[in-house]
């Protein structure tokens, strides 16, 4: 049994609540794009790992990149890499700070 869900003109989720035969990921959906042309299909950025997953395998492949450099080459915005660039003594340094004023 699937469903479609329109969220808004041209993109929605097909969401997958039961299969008989037990071949689909029951309980998950995916987005999906449409346009006339071409009818629905899978939207790409969907399929694609998480971009904190994105953000943190370049980081490992590359310790010494800059944050605009890392925008550049995974193609977002700089606020958006700064939304999931993790530093090491961040955390730390934000528990230090607590009760300062």
């Amino acid at each position: 049994m699937l469903g479609l869900q329109r969220v808004r003109a041209g993109y929605g989720r097909l969401h997958f609540f039961k299969d008989r035969d037990g071949d689909l990921p029951i309980g998950s959906r995916w987005g999906v794009l449409f346009d006339p042309e071409q009818g629905f299909r899978r939207d790409p950025k969907d399929a694609a790992p998480p971009t904190s997953e994105r953000v943190a395998e370049l980081r490992a492949s590359d310790p010494g990149i800059t944050q605009a450099q890392a925008a550049a080459a995974l193609e977002l915005s700089l606020s958006t890499i700064k939304r999931y660039w993790q530093d090491e003594g961040q955390e730390s340094l934000l528990d230090n700070t607590e009760g300062v004023s």
